[in-house]
């Protein structure tokens, strides 16, 4: 059976990664100036409310000819893409809708 370990803050293996330099309070800082990143982080309607549309399309549009190919194997790429789609894309869509932050008007 192997030692425990120490994972506390002020354990014995916490000193020995601050000795190592494995743990430092230096965050990244990002080059970019604060106005610029500023002016990039400025929320606006339009983008997402454009994904959105293109999401939305393209979920209609796959499912479609999914459904006009049902039968086929070619109905299987179609409903593959939905799926990845549907899976990925949906996910961020109403986390970021939970926070608030996908569109700047509630």
């Amino acid at each position: 059976m192997s030692a425990s370990r120490d994972y506390s803050l002020t354990g014995l293996d916490g000193q020995r990664a601050k000795e190592a330099g494995l743990a430092r309070a230096q965050w990244y800082a990002c080059p970019i100036p604060r106005r610029r990143m500023k002016e990039l982080m400025k929320r606006s309607d339009q983008p997402a409310i454009r994904d959105t549309a293109i999401w939305l399309g393209a979920m209609v549009l796959l499912g479609g000819l999914g459904v006009w190919s049902w039968g086929s194997w070619l109905a299987v790429p179609f409903f593959l893409a939905y799926g990845v789609l549907y899976g990925s894309a949906s996910d961020s869509r109403w986390h970021e809708a939970g926070h608030g932050t996908a569109f700047k008007t509630r």
